[in-house]
């Protein structure tokens, strides 16, 4: 994933489906409101997935090697 995307104050939607991604490993703009990252090789979530309070649309399946117990706080406004 380009370290660039941390550059983009205003993004709302992020797309990364079937690119092999492994793990996510630069900071995402809390302006998210769609991660879409299906179809990848992802182990586990970023940290900050949490912090993402506008994320209205997370998309994860056919993540194999992701762990199923992924615990995700979401705060309604």
């Amino acid at each position: 994933m380009p370290p660039a995307i941390s550059q983009l104050p205003q993004l709302r939607m992020l797309s990364f489906k079937s690119c092999a991604l492994r793990s996510v490993h630069v900071p995402l703009p809390v302006s998210l409101e769609w991660l879409i990252l299906t179809d990848n090789r992802l182990a586990e979530l970023p940290h900050q997935i949490g912090e993402l309070v506008l994320m209205r649309k997370l998309m994860l399946s056919n993540n194999r090697a992701l762990h199923t117990h992924v615990h995700v706080h979401v705060h309604v406004h």
